[in-house]
């Protein structure tokens, strides 16, 4: 038997072995069986390095590999821990990860009816709801939920449901309402995407002179920042760039 047809096999034996006392999900055993050089490569990238190296990239890899393979465990898991026990929280991660998937509708009526006796009011199940429809366009009622939130609980504060605010104003069509929330985000608001918003929103409105110094400033001030701020702000700071020429 070739010495390299050898070395394989005993990857192979090595990397299932791994995989079965350290208590891997079984399909990483078909993966290595079937495909034996890049299985092992796969396994060791996502399910040892991680544990040799508990490094924040290893450990994105082995999710998203996990979630390619099988993109409804986590919504199984959900779904079943929520049928055993129908708790708020249970409840809530339940419409958190149907709202990751699109899955709008479904989402809302687990808000819905997580808001009920204590929690009515909870700001938390609020904003999800008012983020659920949102993404089902319904910007009207995103905005009466928000209003909601801010009525029962106005020592709130969450940069993300005034940026939910704004976007629902814009979806609404009332763009000189939704540019003052903007303009009022950008003062504080963490990270590039709310000045990237509002540019956008100047540039829809005709105003490319007043959106060219804001991409402007975006990208400057992305450019100083430091590698591990700007990539994880590379969509805006790309799409500010593209606005530039």
């Amino acid at each position: 038997m070739p010495i390299v047809l050898v070395s394989v096999v005993l990857l192979q034996i090595a990397c299932a072995v791994h995989a079965v006392r350290s208590g891997r999900p079984h399909y990483w055993i078909f993966i290595i069986i079937v495909a034996p050089m890049l299985g092992c490569i796969v396994y060791f990238i996502v399910a040892i390095l991680p544990d040799m190296a508990q490094s924040r990239t290893a450990r994105h890899a082995q999710a998203s590999l996990v979630k390619a393979i099988d993109p409804d465990r986590d919504l199984r898991t959900l779904t079943d821990r929520f049928e055993t026990a129908d708790t708020i929280d249970n409840r809530r991660a339940l419409a958190e990860e149907y709202l990751s998937r699109g899955e709008h509708g479904q989402a809302i009526m687990l808000y819905e009816g997580a808001l009920i006796g204590p929690h009515r009011d909870d700001p938390i199940l609020l904003q999800g709801l008012a983020a659920a429809r949102f993404e089902g366009r319904q910007y009207s009622k995103a905005l009466a939920t928000l209003d909601r939130l801010r009525a029962a609980n106005p020592d709130y504060r969450s940069a993300s449901a005034h940026l939910l605010y704004a976007r629902s104003l814009e979806g609404a069509g009332r763009d000189r309402e939704a540019l003052d929330e903007y303009l009022a985000l950008t003062s504080y608001f963490p990270g590039a995407e709310a000045k990237c918003r509002m540019a956008m929103l100047l540039d829809r409105l005709g105003r490319a002179a007043d959106a060219r110094p804001v991409y402007q400033d975006i990208v400057r001030s992305l450019d100083r920042a430091g590698r591990p701020y700007r990539d994880a702000q590379r969509e805006w700071y790309e799409l500010a760039r593209r606005h530039l020429g």
